[in-house]
């Protein structure tokens, strides 16, 4: 309501860096999942945009970089 984004979206995409600091990088790359597809599913463009923000992110840190020039490719679509 404040920000302009899906608070679901929001919790998920930052539940993704919780896991990956968790130590748990396959949960955080679902959590990340998750976030662009409730993003998608609800058709919200700054909610997309946060959700591949905090995904292009983990996957910074889990140095995987060709999802990160994918995922920035669609943020700069």
């Amino acid at each position: 309501r404040y920000t302009g984004q899906h608070t679901g979206v929001l919790t998920l995409a930052q539940l993704s860096w919780l896991r990956w600091m968790q130590g748990d990088p396959d949960d955080a790359r679902r959590r990340s999942q998750e976030s662009l597809a409730l993003a998608q599913e609800i058709s919200h463009p700054l909610s997309v945009t946060m959700a591949l923000f905090f995904s292009i992110w983990l996957h910074q840190f889990l140095h995987e970089r060709d999802v990160v020039r994918a995922r920035a490719q669609e943020v700069i679509t």
